[in-house]
């Protein structure tokens, strides 16, 4: 399964309050979305990053109260190493639904590896559940 798939199904099952004017970052019922997002999954897998980057663009434009929408087109991003734009998605993923968990993880690992510095990471990655903040202390 890859990453873009596993995101939803984790965020279908996140209770998750959102403003009333912006979408939550499980809501995929927005046929455009969930047809784009489907294929972007699948130009993804033919390793055609490129394509689905400008799909992800055309749907954050369109859609920009769409947190789901900015998360997978960070992560696109972050898969072609365009740390810069990355980092923007994933803090408007975070701006629309803050404390997500897959936003904040990605964006430190992103700032970590721009910056190659610990430090600038850990305040995201520390509210990642399945990882130990001192792990990244030492």
């Amino acid at each position: 399964m890859n990453n873009l798939c596993f995101a939803l199904i984790i965020f279908l099952l996140l209770p998750l309050a959102a403003n009333a004017q912006r979408v939550p970052i499980y809501d995929y019922s927005n046929k455009d979305i969930r047809e784009t997002l489907i294929r972007v999954e699948q130009l993804e897998a033919s390793n055609n990053l490129i394509e689905g980057e400008k799909e992800l663009r055309r749907l954050a434009e369109n859609y920009p109260e769409h947190g789901g929408v900015w998360y997978a087109y960070g992560l696109n991003l972050m898969k072609q190493k365009k740390a810069d734009e990355a980092i923007t998605a994933f803090k408007n993923s975070l701006n629309i639904v803050p404390d997500i968990i897959g936003p904040l993880f990605y964006l430190g690992i992103t700032l970590m590896n721009q910056k190659q510095d610990y430090e600038a990471a850990i305040p995201y990655l520390k509210n990642h559940p399945e990882l130990q903040i001192e792990e990244f202390q030492r």
